[in-house]
């Protein structure tokens, strides 16, 4: 089962359109893993594999 915020992140994902509501939740959320997670996933995207860098 998805969580609320894979769900969200897949929304962002197809449409690179969120409600208010949706970006508030993101950024109040502890769940840092997944958004790591889909943070990667777009630099990935748009840069490759050639960036490795990234703030923990």
């Amino acid at each position: 089962m998805r969580t609320n915020i894979e769900s969200i992140l897949d929304k962002a994902f197809q449409s690179n359109a969120l409600h208010e509501k949706e970006v508030l939740y993101i950024l109040e959320t502890k769940d840092t893993k997944k958004l790591l997670s889909a943070a990667d996933e777009i630099r990935k995207k748009y840069t490759g594999d050639k960036v490795y860098l990234r703030m923990i």
